[in-house]
């Protein structure tokens, strides 16, 4: 498997979204087009960096592409081959070893057996719950720097917003599980994103900002976006605990493998469509992205290893670092 965060326009899979102008394009965007391209590299030990690259040809209209790297957990030395044309809705496809970003953060020591599924996503339930207590903390914060004539976010504000973090949800991503457990574990992950994405489109703008300004306008557009998953998630959580209690023990699969980087893809997916392409929050992934394994080379693009809900992706498993994946979008 090789490294690699998409004309036909694609959409990001099933989600319910008030972001109506999110879209995301091909790479290969058709000739006689101005191709602006939107880097975001995204690892879970660093923060959002922004990259602007031009490629210019005869400029009809402009066309965005992001790619988003993302690690996940630690990769053994296996690699990892794609079977062309393999298409999977969910982890459980045939691997070379099995594998998932998260699983370091799921398994107990040996001797310890599990009850239920929901014994293995303990991680992931304990950090999703950790993250919207922090979410709502900074939501609280934001809304009382909002005034009726200008925006205000002191330090504390600032330092609550830079707290927000789902990443350690994201590592306790088993790969491995059934098709509908994973779909809502993934849904839950999106709330998530999508909150603390609208949140943090704050720290784009120096307070205060007069109400009335068009950054303050941008603002309360970010912050709208992010209210339906916010309204959903404690529901979305409890469906999700149930269904893994209802579950027996899956076979967790190890960080190396084709469930693994299957996860790593669809996070990806979802972090690129709440952060990517000029985006803040409001993609709420309800069904799961459709992944296709089918390695292409490109002029002009590289090598690719398949697609998710149409949009090609990269993917590859750094021993000791984890999954990097890449995804044409915008």
């Amino acid at each position: 498997m090789a490294s690699g965060h998409s004309g036909t326009m694609f959409h990001p899979g099933p989600i319910a979204s008030p972001m109506k102008a999110f879209r995301l394009v091909p790479f290969s965007t058709p000739r006689g087009m101005m191709n602006l391209g939107l880097w975001v590299r995204s690892r879970l030990e660093t923060e959002v960096i922004f990259m602007f690259a031009l490629k210019r040809h005869l400029a009809v209209i402009t066309a965005m592409s992001a790619v988003l790297i993302l690690d996940l957990a630690a990769c053994g030395n296996t690699v990892v081959k794609p079977v062309s044309g393999r298409a999977t809705a969910s982890s459980s496809a045939p691997a070379t070893t099995g594998g998932s970003p998260g699983a370091s953060a799921t398994i107990s020591p040996p001797g310890q057996p599990h009850a239920s599924a929901a014994d293995q996503l303990a991680g992931f339930f304990s950090a999703a719950q950790a993250a919207d207590a922090r979410l709502h903390r900074a939501a609280a914060l934001v809304n009382s720097g909002i005034g009726t004539k200008s925006m205000r976010f002191p330090s504390a504000t600032v330092a609550a917003l830079k707290a927000v973090d789902t990443t350690a949800a994201a590592r306790a991503i088993p790969g491995g599980m059934p098709a509908e457990l994973l779909r809502q574990v993934l849904l839950v992950y999106s709330d998530l994103v999508s909150r603390s994405r609208s949140l943090t489109a704050v720290l784009r703008y120096a307070s205060p900002l007069p109400t009335g300004g068009q950054e303050a306008k941008e603002v309360l557009r970010c912050l709208g976006f992010g209210a339906p998953a916010a309204a959903r998630f404690d529901a979305d959580l409890a469906s999700a605990r149930a269904l893994a209690q209802a579950t027996p023990p899956v076979t967790v699969a190890p960080p190396d493998s084709r469930p693994a980087a299957e996860v790593a893809v669809r996070v990806s997916l979802i972090d690129g469509a709440n952060s990517g392409c000029a985006s803040c929050g409001g993609a709420v992934f309800t069904s799961l992205s459709t992944v296709i394994w089918q390695p292409k080379n490109e002029p002009g693009v590289g090598h690719s290893d398949g697609t998710i809900n149409g949009i090609r992706f990269r993917a590859d498993c750094q021993a000791g670092r984890g999954w990097d994946v890449m995804i044409w979008a915008c």
